[in-house]
């Protein structure tokens, strides 16, 4: 792995102009994700499912197992019309039990669908389910088998509500549960942390993404992932402060996870930064976007790049796209047509999803929470 000596060997540190530093020598780096064993490629989940009635995440005494369709999905939403696809399908026995076997696909994120039809309960002619539910990403990094129960919520006929909407102080949002118009997360104002106050000053859901889970305590202090940051309440400081997400993946050991299956280079070393002024710190990591001008022109577009994406810390090529790994955001150059970007494309892959997809959260956090009342 290259160092930031070898990465910035020729450029100029004038320090006069942060903007003005320019990379004359480039060391691309050109990254594989490593080789996976046979035993490896075949993944096998298995579980049981029921009726989460109370909407808690846990099979208490008094709730039903449930005969349903589980469904294996891998990839995710995204630009002109990018969606997950079906592995394979199974199906849940009278005792709620079910297994899947199935090869590693070649996208990520891998999850699953239930979805049944509840006898007695409300429905609607045109949908195959009155109870459903889909689970966060599975993590096959450390293992190829897993126990995942599923608890199915109600769908879509039980929920007439808007996709968000105001509450006492603060307000609800749904759009990062599914199925959407019912539980979510909350985003409030309270003698502990105005998040909600932050959130609309911070530039709301154009710049910070829908909330991806409740209130948790993180490393001390009280904190909640939005889709593209998360967000920390700093007493001595009285602000929100966003967490450097991919700093604290790769102190998690998550690098060779981000390599493998998000194609995220690991972090350059940093070591020669101590001691430095902070606007000469500040100019060598800005360099590194002269390695794509492309990412360069997407990152200096942004209100507050720094802010929202953190300082470039590496980047990397890995054929289909270019790769520049920031403290907080990810930015993608396509260079081949895809589903969900066409070639020449910039995309930003969001530090928040991918703390929760890697996790890097504890999994009560993204509990979803019910609806107010």
């Amino acid at each position: 792995m290259p160092t930031f000596e070898q990465v910035l060997n020729g450029y100029s540190k004038s320090v006069h102009c942060i903007l003005a530093v320019m990379l004359l020598v480039l060391l691309p780096l050109t990254v594989a994700s490593p080789s996976l064993s046979a035993a490896q490629d075949t993944l096998i989940v298995s579980g049981f499912v029921w009726y989460d009635d109370n909407l808690n995440g846990i099979p208490d005494g008094g709730e039903e197992l449930a005969a349903a369709t589980v469904k294996v999905f891998s990839g995710t939403y995204g630009s002109q019309g990018r969606q997950p696809h079906v592995v394979t399908t199974t199906s849940s026995g009278t005792d709620g039990r079910y297994t899947v076997a199935f090869s590693r696909p070649s996208e990520t994120p891998i999850f699953l669908e239930a979805r049944a039809i509840r006898p007695g309960f409300p429905t609607r002619s045109e949908l195959d389910y009155n109870y459903i539910v889909t689970t966060r990403a599975l993590d096959f990094s450390r293992t190829a088998t897993l126990s995942v129960n599923l608890g199915l919520r109600p769908g879509f006929p039980f929920y007439p509500r808007p996709l968000d909407y105001p509450i006492p102080n603060g307000h609800f949002f749904t759009q990062m549960v599914y199925p959407q118009r019912g539980p979510g997360y909350s985003i409030t104002d309270d003698a502990v942390a105005p998040f909600w106050s932050e959130f609309q000053h911070l530039g709301e859901v154009p710049l910070l993404g829908y909330p991806a889970s409740r209130r948790f305590l993180w490393g001390g202090f009280v904190s909640q992932v939005m889709q593209r940051q998360v967000f920390q309440w700093r007493p001595e400081a009285g602000q929100v402060y966003f967490v450097n997400v991919f700093d604290e993946l790769s102190r998690a050991g998550k690098d060779p996870w981000l390599l493998a299956f998000r194609q995220v280079p690991p972090p350059f070393d940093t070591s020669t930064d101590k001691g430095l002024p902070w606007e000469e710190v500040v100019g060598r990591h800005l360099a590194l976007l002269d390695a794509d001008p492309a990412i360069k022109a997407r990152y200096f577009a942004d209100p507050d790049p720094i802010a929202h994406f953190g300082l470039p810390m590496s980047y990397g090529d890995f054929g289909n796209v270019f790769v520049i790994r920031g403290q907080r955001a990810v930015l993608q150059h396509w260079k081949v047509e895809t589903p969900w970007a066409h070639a020449g494309d910039v995309t930003i892959a969001n530090g928040g999803d991918i703390a929760i997809e890697a996790g890097l959260i504890p999994p009560p956090a993204t509990l979803p929470e019910p609806p107010p009342g």
